[in-house]
Formats: structure tokens, C-alpha cells, sequence
């Protein structure tokens, strides 16, 4: 399942907001839309805390769990 929740590539808050979706690892479509107070949504989750660099990517932190279909 964590496959699901990591997207190839390196994807800042702002080069979100200009994408319609991206694919996960387990090649599952994501949908991505920015609403017009600028929030990033992903799947039917907010993105709450954007743009978190470690040494081998950036993580987005969610504010819930995302579930495969």
C-alpha cells in the first residue's frame, strides 16, 4: 500500500497546482486540482503541510489516508 502514496519524480507545492494528476508507484491514477484559496487537493485529500525536502525527494504531509480503488 505505501507504493500507492509515492509518486516518481520530485514534485514541489507549486508545480502541483499546474498538474490534473499524477501516477503512483503502483500506477494508480491520482487526481490533482488546486482550489481556488490555492489548496492542493490529491485523491480527496488537502495537502496541509506542503513542500517537507529530504535527502531523496519531497513529502507533502495529508490530511487523511488515501484508499486504492
Amino acid at each position: 500500500m505505501l507504493t500507492y502514496y509515492v509518486i516518481s519524480g520530485e514534485y514541489r507545492a507549486a508545480d502541483l497546482k499546474n498538474i490534473n494528476s499524477l501516477a503512483s508507484l503502483e500506477t494508480k491514477k491520482l487526481a490533482v486540482n488546486a482550489t481556488t484559496d490555492g489548496t492542493i487537493i490529491v485523491g480527496d485529500a488537502a495537502v496541509i503541510e506542503p513542500d517537507i525536502f529530504a535527502a531523496n525527494g519531497v513529502i507533502h504531509g495529508i490530511d487523511k489516508v488515501l484508499i486504492p480503488l
